[in-house]
């Protein structure tokens, strides 16, 4: 983008003027509440995890949000499956345009900017440059008041075992990146105190102030009313979500393997899971032990969420990394279907402050502690959980915390 003039091809010029037409069809929401200008790439009804994360905080929220957001059919993350979940205090625009979308998002801002008076705006990650947007907005209207929501590091992130590799000249770059946007946006949103510790590094305490702290949160609204009784005589663990080469079922599998009680239990697998863990689970013996149900809508999870005895979340080994700093959407979720989870996990971090405050298990994400956890759960029972400390994350409670926040650190009042 040049300072002041964005240049498109003719065919997104094309675009830009389909998108003016409808903008001034577009209804205006009839409220006195604070306004804000979105930029999200993953949103409904696209179910990736940061889509239906980022709908319940804004569902709670008090405030009207105009949604700007990206569909790509073959996006990998979409899992195959649309949302058709709404909102009163949501409005979107969604477009299919994979090339210069940057540049249509911001040319959306200021032609709905002089009708909808918006009083901030916020951009996400991921994908992970989407900050730019809210770069570009700021430099040319330096007075709106800009948030910036983190859900993972792009410098130095252990997800991609980048931890702690200081000379690496493409991650220096993303870390300029990084704080550069730490400088201009006047409000950071981290998911936990340790991704923002890891994050913002020695310039801790240059940010804290426009720092806060907003974790996933469930929604009660979405989950079934009804019990569903188990069919199963054995104890069933479930694993929810996206498996790959760094989050994976192995040591699970090796666990159930090494355990004096292994065949007293079932778990089910549904999401994303490669054929070579599955091939391994066959290589093991296990095929009576583990299921896999495929990939089903978020809807269709937290039924089966309800149906199981216990939740199993897990963090990869990552390289350099003694802690976890990343939550994931699917914490959340499993809090909100009030069961027993098992964090496979680190000592400490976020995931171990979930375990401990909750009064749920953790261990390593290890064969041999997996077998002595399911020892355990065979001879002694399933444990009991603090369910009350559980609503900590209803959605409800994080938007009044995230509205709060906005309020008197970014709106001054």
């Amino acid at each position: 983008m040049k300072d002041d003039v964005m240049e498109f091809s003719d065919e997104i010029k094309n675009k830009i003027e389909e998108m003016e037409n409808d903008l001034i069809n577009m209804p205006l929401i009839k409220s006195n509440k604070k306004r804000c200008f979105l930029v999200s790439r993953h949103f409904l009804p696209s179910t990736a995890s940061r889509s239906l994360t980022m709908f319940k905080l804004l569902k709670n929220s008090s405030f009207e949000y105009i949604v700007s957001s990206q569909y790509v059919q073959n996006n990998k993350w979409l899992y195959g499956v649309k949302s058709n979940m709404t909102s009163r205090n949501i409005h979107q625009i969604i477009t299919t345009e994979e090339n210069e979308w940057e540049e249509l998002v911001v040319r959306e801002f200021f032609n709905l900017d002089p009708i909808y008076k918006f009083d901030f705006i916020m951009t996400c990650i991921m994908p992970p440059y989407d900050h730019k947007i809210g770069l570009e907005i700021k430099k040319r209207r330096n007075t709106i008041p800009w948030v910036a929501l983190w859900s993972d590091p792009v410098a130095f992130s252990p997800y991609a075992n980048k931890a702690g590799d200081f000379e690496n000249v493409a991650e220096i770059k993303k870390k300029e990146y990084e704080k550069e946007i730490f400088r201009k946006a006047d409000l950071l949103v981290f998911t936990n105190y340790h991704q923002m510790i890891y994050m913002l590094g020695d310039d801790f305490k240059k940010y804290r102030e426009k720092s806060v702290i907003v974790h996933h949160g469930f929604d009660p609204d979405y989950y079934p009313k009804e019990n569903y009784p188990s069919e199963e005589d054995r104890i069933v663990l479930a694993y929810i979500g996206h498996m790959d080469e760094y989050r994976n079922l192995y040591e699970l599998a090796n666990g159930l393997k090494l355990s004096k009680y292994g065949s007293m239990f079932k778990v089910i697998l549904i999401g994303h899971v490669p054929e070579e863990q599955l091939d391994y689970v066959k290589k093991l013996g296990l095929e009576d032990i583990f299921e896999y149900l495929g990939e089903k809508s978020w809807e269709e999870c937290l039924i089966e969420m309800k149906k199981c005895d216990i939740l199993v979340s897990m963090d990869p080994n990552y390289v350099n990394m003694d802690y976890s700093q990343q939550m994931s959407s699917k914490i959340a979720d499993y809090l909100g279907a009030k069961k027993p989870i098992l964090f496979m996990s680190y000592d400490k971090g976020i995931s171990a402050d979930i375990a401990n405050y909750t009064n749920n298990k953790l261990i390593r994400n290890r064969g041999e502690d997996v077998a002595k956890f399911l020892d355990s759960v065979a001879t002694l029972g399933i444990w009991m959980p603090d369910y009350e400390k559980y609503e900590i994350f209803n959605s409800r409670n994080i938007s009044a915390y995230f509205d709060k926040q906005i309020f008197l650190k970014l709106l001054k009042i």
